[in-house]
Parts: C-alpha cells; sequence; structure tokens
C-alpha cells in the first residue's frame, strides 16, 4: 500500500477500534516523546477515553512540558487493545517489559530507522525521514487535521532532537519546511531550547564531566571509546549528548558510550562523523539504528563489550 492508502487504513480502524494504546520505546528521547504526545493529543481529541498514551519508561523532566504529558500513563497487563500504535521502534522488543500490549491488536508501526523490520500490521516506515516526527507531520496532514500551536511544540521537538538541531545529515530541505511551517504557528522557540537544551541538572553536568575523564581513543584517534560502570554511582543519571561530545573531537569518526545499566548487562551507543554506518556495526550484535546513530545491548563486562567494539570497527577504520 501507499502512504495514502495506508493512512486511510489506520483512519478505518482507529473508528472501529473500542481500546487504543499509542507507545514508544524505552530510555526515551525527543523524537519518540514529541512523536508520542503530538499523534496521542491529537488521538485523545477525536477518540477521548478510548485512547491510552502509555509509557514503557521514565520520562525526563526536562520533557514535562509537551502536551498531555500528565496524561501518560504505564501499560496495564489486563487491558486489552484493539489498535496499538507503536512510535520510532526498530523492533518490538524496544518496548521492553511492556511488549506485551501488542498481543491481539493490529499494530501500526511508524518508525525512521533503516533496521526496522516493518513488523506492523499497518507500516509507515520511511528511513530517508529525519525523524518519526517528520512522518507523524505527514500522517497529520493527509488526514486533514489541524496542526495546532500545541501539536508544532511537540512535532518540532521530536525533529530538532533527532537532527542534533538540524545538525545532522538526516537533515533535508523538506525538514527545514516543515520546521519553518511548525515555527510560523506560534510556537515558543525560546522556551523550547531553554526546556531541551539548557536545562541540564547539576548532577548531570558533573556525571558527564567525571565520565569524560575516562575517554580512550584507537586507531590515530579516529575511534573514541568512553566508559561508564554502574560502580560509579551514577547510573541513573542523564547520559544524553557524551557519545555526540566525544564524536564531535576533530579526529574522531567514530565515537562509542558504553554503560553498564545492571551488572554485568551493557548498553552500547554509537555516533559516526563522515563516513562509517554505525547500523551495521549496532547489527553486528543485535542493535540497529541509523548511518550515523546506532545502538545495541550485551549481557557482558564492559571489558569484553569494549574488546568486541574495538575489533569490528577496526575493519572500518584499520
Amino acid at each position: 500500500m501507499n502512504f495514502k492508502e495506508n493512512v486511510n487504513l489506520l483512519k478505518i480502524k482507529l473508528d472501529k477500534a473500542s481500546k487504543i494504546g499509542i507507545i514508544s520505546h524505552i530510555k526515551p528521547d525527543g523524537d519518540n516523546l514529541g512523536s508520542l504526545f503530538s499523534l496521542g493529543t491529537v488521538l485523545k481529541r477525536q477518540y477521548g477515553d478510548k485512547i491510552d498514551i502509555l509509557k514503557s519508561d521514565n520520562i525526563p523532566d526536562k520533557y514535562n512540558f509537551l502536551s498531555n504529558y500528565n496524561k501518560a500513563i504505564e501499560p496495564n497487563k489486563d487491558t486489552n487493545y484493539d489498535v496499538v500504535i507503536v512510535l520510532d521502534c526498530g523492533d518490538e522488543k524496544r518496548l521492553g517489559k511492556y511488549e506485551h500490549v501488542l498481543n491481539g491488536a493490529v499494530v501500526v508501526n511508524i518508525d525512521h530507522h533503516i533496521s526496522n523490520k516493518s513488523f506492523g500490521d499497518i507500516n509507515f516506515v520511511y528511513s530517508d525521514a529525519s525523524s518519526t516526527g517528520e512522518i507523524v507531520y505527514k500522517i497529520l496532514k493527509q488526514m486533514n487535521i489541524k496542526i495546532d500551536q500545541e501539536i508544532a511544540t511537540c512535532i518540532y521537538v521530536a525533529i530538532s532532537t533527532d537532527t542534533g538541531s538540524f545538525k545532522y545529515d538526516n537533515t533535508t530541505k523538506e525538514t527545514h519546511e516543515i520546521a519553518g511551517k511548525l515555527l510560523d504557528l506560534g510556537i515558543d522557540l525560546n522556551n523550547i531550547t531553554k526546556r531541551v537544551y539548557q536545562s541540564i541538572k547539576l548532577n548531570d553536568a558533573l556525571y558527564f564531566i567525571r565520565t569524560l575523564k575516562n575517554i580512550e581513543f584507537f586507531y590515530d584517534y579516529r575511534l573514541a571509546i568512553v566508559c561508564s560502570s554502574n560502580v560509579n554511582g551514577y547510573n541513573n543519571q542523564d547520559t544524553e549528548g557524551i557519545v555526540e561530545y566525544a564524536r564531535d573531537i576533530d579526529t574522531v569518526e567514530v565515537a562509542c558510550f558504553i554503560k553498564e545499566i545492571e551488572e554485568n548487562k551493557i548498553k552500547v551507543s554509537l555516533r559516526s562523523k563522515s563516513y562509517v554506518d554505525v547500523a551495521k556495526i549496532a547489527e553486528k550484535f543485535d542493535g540497529g539504528g541509523h548511518v550515523r546513530a546506532a545502538g545495541f545491548t550485551l549481557c557482558n563486562t564492559i571489558d569484553c563489550v569494549k574488546d568486541k567494539i574495538i575489533l569490528e570497527i577496526e575493519k572500518y577504520l584499520g
């Protein structure tokens, strides 16, 4: 089916459903939350209590200004949904312990990750889109839904964060055009900037500084690796930005942030600058993502994971 046909089918399924859930991935970021709350707000207005905006994880405080933030609930194992809309998830496992919400439901998969396997019954998977927020915008326009300031704010947050404030090469002319239209709707750009980019908590800043002291370089400073162990007492801190900072060092092509999230459970974030496809690297470890930003999780020790990563990246940098 083409895009228009998929939108029409989505509308039919939503109209017929008695209960609808909308959910996104664990470890939420600006794109998944902006997409969740923009589409969730629209559906709440249209379908009322038929809609549950579901959170699969704790939501960072800096996003609490987004529309319907206070309406997000944890999925109830006893609630059965006729339709579940999954946003910004490369695969179902990124829903974590709440993957069960898909059971028996018509699954609508909206995503831009190149590694997405189109697991939905209805798939809006476009890897050439800058963000899931950009796809949500196009769906709403196709449905002839008026996008007001409240919804526009959520979509702008989604697009801005997943393009690195329009710096990454997933940013296109169309991305800028959509952002311009959202600005025309009167969104408060200064407030968005302060809330999303200029509200780092002091403890998070101290963690950032402390963690970066562990940076190591390999292959003539073209690979940067930062490790953070659970034993340092900062496991719950916001780690956003660490891997990007390492990537932005002038000699670095690939940056890697290796974080122990539980004992012998390691989360790896990968970023590249110019020519290395980190999605292919992540796929070697059953992960996924984008050409310039990807990740995966392994059950092992930090040192073992680091050794595996160094050997794999050598194929691209060696």
